[in-house]
């Protein structure tokens, strides 16, 4: 959803769209390790 947004932004706004999805996504990557650690899947 973020990636269709920065899409239509111009400048430093798509930027930062695009900062804020990158973001995002690598939390969501660290919390996928740490559950991993915590509960390994079968």
């Amino acid at each position: 959803m973020a990636t269709e947004l920065s899409s239509s932004l111009i400048g430093p706004t798509c930027n930062l769209v695009l900062g804020i999805q990158q973001m995002i996504v690598l939390a969501q990557l660290s919390v996928n390790r740490v559950l991993d650690q915590i509960e390994p899947q079968q």
